[in-house]
């Protein structure tokens, strides 16, 4: 497929199956990253709920809450899934108050960023 600059170069229905499964796809996860990149940072774990209460989103055609939004974020990239954890369990990590766990749970950490790096 031509690289493409503008979207209405583009006729999705001259594409094979596989592009434009691709296509909407790319164009799905551009829209959802877009308008909704601030949950990838949000701490408040009530906001993206499995059963928060879901609304017609008109651009995805569907009814979605915030945890289907982030959902179609790290589905998008195994890089950002990794990353977003990480970024769970540091959070978690700084909540916790207990003194003679924070030792092994930082060094648990930091082993898991070693791990990582090439």
């Amino acid at each position: 497929m031509k690289l493409v600059t503008n979207d209405s170069d583009v006729n999705p229905k001259e594409m094979n199956a596989t592009d434009r499964f691709n296509y909407y796809k790319n164009k799905t996860s551009y829209y959802v990253f877009k308008k909704f990149n601030w949950l990838l940072m949000n701490k408040d774990e009530t906001l993206t709920d499995v059963n928060h209460e879901k609304r017609f989103n008109h651009v995805l055609n569907r009814y979605c809450n915030y945890y289907d939004l982030l959902q179609i974020m790290l589905e998008s990239s195994p890089d950002l899934c990794e990353v977003y954890n990480f970024k769970n369990r540091l959070d978690k990590f700084y909540k916790k108050r207990e003194s003679d766990s924070l030792k092994s749970e930082l060094e648990s950490l930091i082993n898991s960023c070693k791990k990582k790096q090439p």
